[in-house]
């Protein structure tokens, strides 16, 4: 989250539940439950943050590290915070991460159906790269592989001369 933001950003904890099943319940047609939680925090490259304005609960995100990328895993903004920035402030977050560390993009596996979120990862950087046949299980319906490739700035030639030297 920016530093002027309103909004906090911070790691998702049990008395967050409520909310997190209240936006859960809210936003998508297949809700994930506590449990489904639960067995997302036993996995150690996986991440659970909310995001709050003045003390309550408004937005999650959940997402995994994997070896050169990470991967939106769920992202929710209560109906009530929508369309404030509180989804773009999350893929910012994201965004920021990988652009300064190994991991070069992020990805998102989006219903085909879901316009909103398609039209929401584009408006923040991401490109369909390809479609996933009969991704999900509950409807056999395809998902688009949304992507965000971090530009890598190149290493001027006086830079690379000196860690050149360095190395030597």
């Amino acid at each position: 989250m920016p530093k002027n933001s309103r909004y906090r950003s911070r790691r998702m904890t049990e008395a967050d539940m409520p909310r997190v099943l209240d936006i859960e319940s809210e936003s998508f047609d297949l809700p994930w439950t506590r449990a489904d939680y639960a067995e997302l925090t036993s996995r150690r490259n996986c991440i659970q943050n909310v995001v709050e304005e003045d003390g309550e609960v408004v937005g999650l995100i959940v997402y995994e590290f994997m070896k050169s990328r990470m991967k939106v895993l769920r992202i929710g903004v209560h109906p009530r915070n929508r369309n404030k920035g509180v989804g773009t402030a999350m893929i910012a977050g994201l965004i920021k991460r990988v652009s300064t560390s190994d991991r070069n993009r992020v990805i998102a596996e989006v219903r085909e159906t879901n316009m909103v979120a398609q039209y929401f990862f584009r408006e923040n950087g991401f490109m369909a790269s390809h479609v996933i046949r009969d991704y999900f299980g509950d409807t056999g319906e395809d998902a688009y592989s949304m992507q965000y490739v971090a530009r890598v700035e190149p290493v001027p030639e006086s830079d690379r001369k000196k860690i050149s030297k360095m190395r030597s």
